[in-house]
């Protein structure tokens, strides 16, 4: 395979590159192409450290579709919003300080 120069390597369209590699994507939604990642397949478990909300809920549901050993791990931070949150109070709490 021949070095591509940078403008030549920007006309090319990434999912025909892909395609000729045998790389096809398993999603596709508003021209957005989705591709199994080799490297997460490999791997027992991807873990998901989303909200405890409806939308974050949806989006589990929709990543496990894709990458079926993904694990919810949002109980490690039950009851509280998001991970962001608990991690703060976390540090204050550490610190001795109260919200």
């Amino acid at each position: 395979m021949r070095k591509l120069k940078c403008d030549e390597a920007r006309k090319l369209s990434i999912v025909d590159y892909l395609a000729q590699y045998g790389f096809c994507p398993q999603y596709i939604k508003e021209g957005n192409h989705w591709y199994f990642s080799p490297i997460l397949q490999q791997h027992a478990a991807a873990k998901l450290y989303i909200d405890h909300d409806k939308a974050a809920a949806k989006t589990v549901t929709f990543i496990k579709q894709i990458i079926p050993n993904a694990e919810d791990a949002s109980h490690f931070y039950s009851g509280y919003k998001d991970l962001n949150v608990y991690l703060k109070i976390q540090q204050q709490q550490s610190r001795g300080l109260s919200l």
